[in-house]
C-alpha cells in the first residue's frame, strides 16, 4: 500500500498541460536521473566521467560506478514532501482527491534532500560528519545551483517537525527501491575525498548533467500508470537512448599510433620541435602537467600540441580536448583545422564543438566550410558511433553545455568564466 501511494507523488509535470493525470512520479525521476549517471559511468562511455569522479573523491572507478548512480538519484529525494507535492495546484487537488494529506510549507525540496541524504549517511556510517558525506549533502542541496547556508538548514530542520510522520516513511521507502537498482558499494566504507570543495564541485557538476538529460521529455515522458518493476526496464532504455542522442557515446579515443612521425604523417617534412614531442618522458604525462611550446612563427607549434595531446590521451584513455585561444577570430581559424585534425588523422568522425559568446553566428558556416565535414572515416569504431558523433553536436548548443562537448574550440575565457561562479 506505500508503495502505491508513493508512485502517486509527482516529481514532473507534463509541460503546458493541466490534466492532473499528466505526470511523472518523483520516483521514476529519480531512477531515470541515476540510471542517466549509470550510463554515463558505463564502459561505452568516455573514461573521463568515471576518471574525473574517481580523482575528485579519492576513490578508484570501480566504486565511482557503483556507488555515484545512487547518490546522484538522491538527488530529488526531497520532492517526497507535503511541501513540493503542494506546488502544483492540480496535483495537489488530484492528493487530496486520493486521500494523501497535504500541509502548507515553504521548505524547498533541495534542502529536504540534503538534510535526508545528511541523516542517511550520518546512520549508516556512524559517523557525524566525513568529508564525501560532506561533499554529497552540498552537492544534493545545491544541484540548483544555489548552495545552502547552515541557517537555511536548521530553519528547514525545525520546520519539518510539522511534516506528518508519513512523509519520512514515504522519502525511506523510496530510498529503499533506488538502492536496490543503483547501489552496488558497501556504504559503511565510503572513500574520503582529500579536498571536500572538489569533491562537492564535482559531484555537483555531474548531478545537474545527469538531471538535464534525464529530464529531456523527447525520452522521459510522463508515466504515471506503470508499476515499479515494470518501469525498471523502461527507465534503463530511456537512458540510454537520451545519452546515446546526446553525443555522450561518440566515440572519443583513437587508436592511430602516437609516435609523431606515424601521426603527422602528412606533413611534408617534420620540424625538429615536433620530433621532441616524442622525447617527453611518459611518467611526466600520466599525471597532470603544464608543457609549454616557445618557437617563432611556422615551426609547427600547433601539430606539436595536438601530437602532444593524443600522446596524453595513451594514459587518460580519451582524445577528448579543449583547444583554447586567445581571440574568437583565431578560435574560428582553427575550427577547420582541428576538425580535420580529429577526422584525418584521429580516425574519429566526432564534431568540433565552437565555443564563444559569438559561435552561435559562425558555427554552421564554418562547419560547411570544413571539407573534413564530409569525411567518414570508419577505422574506428562501428557505424553507429559515427552518425551520432556528426549529429549529436547539436545538444551541446546551449552555453551551459557547450564545454561538456568532448571536442571544442574557444576562447580561454569560456574555460576560466566555467570555474568562476558568475552568470554567463
Amino acid at each position: 500500500m506505500e508503495t502505491d501511494v508513493l508512485l502517486r507523488l509527482w516529481g514532473k509535470t507534463a509541460k503546458d498541460s493541466n490534466d492532473p493525470n499528466d505526470f511523472h512520479p518523483a520516483v521514476f525521476h529519480m531512477l531515470d536521473v541515476g540510471n542517466v549517471a549509470r550510463e554515463l559511468l558505463g564502459e561505452n562511455t568516455s573514461p573521463r566521467w568515471r576518471n574525473a569522479l574517481a580523482c575528485a573523491l579519492n576513490a578508484d572507478p570501480q566504486t565511482v560506478t557503483q556507488l555515484v548512480p545512487y547518490l546522484i538519484a538522491l538527488h530529488d529525494i526531497g520532492k517526497i514532501s507535503t511541501s513540493f507535492q503542494s506546488l502544483n495546484k492540480e496535483q495537489a487537488a488530484r492528493l487530496k482527491q486520493e486521500g494523501i494529506s497535504l500541509i502548507k510549507s515553504d521548505v524547498l525540496h533541495p534542502i529536504i534532500s540534503q538534510i535526508f541524504v545528511a541523516d542517511l549517511l550520518s546512520r549508516l556510517t556512524g559517523a557525524t560528519s566525513s568529508t564525501l558525506s560532506d561533499a554529497v549533502n552540498e552537492a544534493i542541496g545545491g544541484h540548483h545551483g544555489r548552495f545552502l547556508g547552515t541557517d537555511d538548514v536548521k530553519k528547514a530542520q525545525r520546520d519539518l517537525k510539522d511534516e506528518p510522520a508519513d512523509w519520512q516513511l514515504f522519502r525511506q521507502s523510496a530510498d529503499s527501491m533506488l538502492r536496490k537498482e543503483l547501489l552496488h558499494h558497501d556504504l559503511t566504507k565510503l572513500p574520503e575525498p582529500k579536498n571536500v570543495s572538489t569533491a562537492t564541485m564535482s559531484i555537483t557538476g555531474f548531478a545537474i548533467l545527469c538531471d538535464w538529460l534525464g529530464s529531456d521529455e523527447r525520452y522521459f515522458l510522463p508515466t504515471p500508470d506503470m508499476d515499479f518493476d515494470e518501469y525498471l526496464k523502461e527507465s534503463h532504455r530511456r537512458a540510454e537512448h537520451a545519452v546515446r542522442d546526446s553525443g555522450m557515446l561518440a566515440l572519443s579515443t583513437s587508436d592511430e599510433p602516437f609516435d609523431v612521425g606515424s601521426l603527422l604523417d602528412d606533413l611534408k617534412e617534420l620540424r625538429p620541435l615536433q620530433r621532441a614531442i616524442d622525447n617527453i618522458p611518459g611518467d611526466i604525462l600520466q599525471s597532470t602537467s603544464l608543457t609549454i611550446i616557445e618557437a617563432p612563427t611556422g615551426e609547427g607549434k600547433t601539430e606539436a600540441a595536438l601530437a602532444l595531446a593524443h600522446r596524453i590521451a595513451m594514459f587518460n584513455g580519451t582524445d577528448e580536448m579543449y583547444y583554447a585561444l586567445p581571440t574568437m577570430a583565431t578560435s574560428n581559424q582553427m575550427f577547420g583545422r582541428l576538425q580535420e585534425h580529429l577526422q584525418k588523422r584521429l580516425g574519429l568522425a566526432a564534431s568540433i564543438k565552437l565555443v564563444h559568446g559569438q559561435a552561435f553566428l559562425v558555427e554552421d558556416e564554418l562547419r560547411a566550410e570544413t571539407p573534413a565535414a564530409q569525411i567518414q572515416p570508419l577505422a574506428n569504431g562501428d557505424p553507429a558511433h559515427q552518425s551520432e558523433a556528426n549529429d549529436a553536436v547539436v545538444w551541446f548548443n546551449s552555453k551551459k553545455r557547450a564545454l561538456l562537448a568532448p571536442f571544442g574550440v574557444g576562447t580561454i575565457d569560456q574555460a576560466e568564466l566555467a570555474a568562476l561562479n558568475v552568470n554567463r
